[in-house]
């Protein structure tokens, strides 16, 4: 008997493994030559679905392929392969003509290329090579795109201030307060200083020189080299040492009900940009105290001739928490557990600002549709060959079956040992034990050969929905009895228990990543278990489980890419051959003299899972299955 146990991991893709890649300069072309069994072969991606290309063989077994119908601008991109049957790629512009590309294949030594085929898929150029093989190569995977969000945050020293005067000014050791007044005159702004609360003892200098310089620039460059803040209010210019932390500024309340993130979530994101939050949280004081005796009441606790008692006062408290720095510094906020709003009060630009960060956060978690096929395979055959025969040679009788053989001399007791009849009967009824009705000289032969099959699918085919970041499982299974006891008690009742376990399939996908590339990262985790009978127990039949079970690990997957969990959990032959000795070992002949079973069980769990990325922007119904 020869059992083997099996477990592999295949995954399936529509293209094999990239062996190299040229990424493309400036968000044009790019350039990837891809291996596996069958073709090698060259893609060109960034192209459009116009795109048309012409091959032309060179010297040196090379390729030469011209593509037209290019938006993209061309740069030169060499791709050195040192790979059979190819050694470089090179793409460039074609010199000679405007808007055409240049595709060359370089062969390596001895090797030459066959005809390529030229497959346009839309976004991507396919040039295959029928018949080729490359090797593989252990490559790191190519950087992928990532989704960036950019939110301006315009420094604390610059203040619009729009007006088409060009200012020209010369100043040496002076107070800025003076300069930013003289830059101000003539052009229709405001000014006012706001020193600090104590006053500074020594005034910020500066040292200026413009020319045709504009006007909210000079003013940038003044408030940088002294250390000052400001902002505009109206036409008003608004000037001070810490200005922007001393809550001068006129504010607005915005109120921003949250649809994805939640609020407590929300106010921590803020808090370390800068912004001050609010939270409203329970204060429980407990109090003893005593009381004369004539006070006592039923829940005093008498202590000697005191009674003490003890009080609980749960009091409402507001605590603040925040960075002391960020671009959010100066913002208040507080958020609303029931309704999940966070509400934010400061200047319009930072709760615009602020806005613009929830925003970014505030996004929809992606979701994919898995689709499971779950088979359990259950392959059975036996063949059966045996023969037997029998012989009469005058009153010597011979019988084989597969095993053994009897030989018998005589004809009276040969019919009792063979099975036969051991008279003859006359016209008259009266038996003639005058031996056999078959012939002195005959031979019989019996050949039986059977062949039997059987095989068990067991097949589930659902489709989980599974958002980012959560998992999903399915049940199908049966309640089988695998223990039946009966006890009797010392009063002569009896009880019976049963033992159950849960038969059938059962699954669990965990989606841990969906990124920006339309790459999934999740974990398949099937189980299979099968009921086999295993007799009758207190008259009740009961069952043995068997389980066979699968576990992914972490794999990644491209949307719509399939992968195949397959596992031959037992592979098992018998053989049985019975023979007679000597005689069942001859040659040709021996084959006469011996019998032969053969039994073959295989069983195998297969599971194959295909993600795809659900488009938030399309209906389900149309969505690809």
């Amino acid at each position: 008997m020869n059992i083997r146990s099996l477990c592999t991991v295949a995954l399936v893709c529509t293209v094999a493994a990239a062996v190299a890649k040229e990424p493309g300069p400036g968000g044009g072309l790019s350039l990837q030559v891809r291996g596996g069994p069958g073709a090698a072969t060259l893609v060109v991606e960034g192209v459009n679905p116009q795109v048309r290309g012409q091959a032309q063989p060179v010297d040196g077994g090379a390729w030469r392929i011209s593509l037209t119908g290019l938006e993209h601008p061309i740069k030169t991109q060499r791709l050195h392969v040192d790979q059979a049957p190819m050694t470089m790629v090179r793409l460039a512009a074609d010199p000679q003509q405007d808007g055409v590309g240049q595709l060359t294949v370089e062969a390596a030594p001895g090797q030459s290329l066959p005809v390529p085929r030229l497959v346009n898929m839309g976004d991507r150029l396919m040039v295959q090579f029928p018949g080729t093989a490359m090797g593989q190569q252990a490559a790191p995977p190519p950087l992928g795109a990532m989704a960036v969000d950019t939110v301006p945050l315009p420094g604390p020293a610059f203040i619009p201030l729009p007006g088409s005067q060009s200012i020209t000014m010369a100043a040496r050791d002076a107070r800025a307060q003076d300069v930013l007044m003289g830059l101000l005159q003539g052009t229709g702004y405001n000014f006012t200083f706001l020193g600090g609360s104590q006053g500074s003892p020594m005034e910020p200098r500066v040292t200026v020189d413009f020319r045709d310089e504009s006007l909210q620039k000079a003013v940038h460059f003044v408030l940088l080299s002294s250390g000052l803040e400001g902002y505009l209010e109206g036409r008003t210019l608004v000037v001070g040492p810490g200005l922007l932390g001393r809550n001068l500024r006129s504010k607005v309340s915005r109120v921003i009900r949250l649809n994805q993130v939640d609020a407590a979530g929300a106010a921590g994101f803020l808090a370390n940009l800068g912004a001050t939050m609010s939270v409203t949280h329970s204060v429980t004081t407990t109090a003893t105290e005593s009381l004369a005796p004539d006070q006592g009441t039923a829940t005093a606790v008498d202590v000697g001739h005191q009674s003490q008692v003890a009080r609980t006062t749960v009091t409402a408290a507001v605590s603040e928490f925040g960075g002391q720095h960020g671009p959010l510094r100066g913002l208040r906020g507080t958020t609303d557990e029931r309704l999940n709003t966070i509400t934010i009060v400061g200047p319009t630009d930072l709760v615009d600002l602020a806005q613009a960060y929830l925003q970014q956060m505030d996004r929809r978690k992606r979701q994919v549709a898995v689709k499971v096929r779950m088979m359990n395979l259950d392959l059975n055959r036996n063949e059966a060959l045996d023969h037997s025969f029998s012989a009469r040679i005058g009153k010597t009788f011979i019988l084989s079956q597969p095993g053994e053989a009897l030989l018998n001399l005589g004809v009276s007791k040969s019919a009792e040992l063979l099975g036969m009849e051991s008279s003859e009967e006359t016209a008259s009824g009266v038996s003639n034990p005058s031996g056999l009705h078959d012939p002195q000289y005959s031979f019989y032969s019996q050949l039986e050969a059977a062949i039997v099959s059987s095989e068990v699918n067991l097949l589930a085919e659902p489709t989980l929905l599974v958002q980012e970041g959560e998992s999903a499982s399915i049940n199908t299974t049966t309640s089988v009895i695998t223990g039946n006891t009966t006890t009797t008690s010392a009063s002569g009742i009896t009880q019976t228990s049963q033992a159950r376990e849960q038969a059938g399939l059962s699954l669990k996908v965990d989606v841990s990543k969906i990124d920006d590339n339309g790459f999934i990262s999740l974990k398949v985790s099937p189980k299979v278990s099968v009921p086999a009978p295993a007799g009758i127990q207190n008259g009740v039949p009961i069952f043995n489980i068997t389980e066979r079970a699968l576990s992914s690990g972490s794999v990644r997957l491209r949307d719509g890419q399939t992968l195949i969990l397959s596992g031959v959990i037992q592979d098992s032959d018998r053989q049985q051959v019975s023979k007679l000795p000597l005689l069942g070992d001859l040659p040709l002949l021996g084959k006469l003299f011996r019998g032969s079973s053969q039994t073959r069980e295989k069983t195998e769990l297969i599971i194959l899972v295909t993600p795809s990325i659900i488009q938030d922007d399309q209906p389900l119904a149309l969505q690809p299955s």
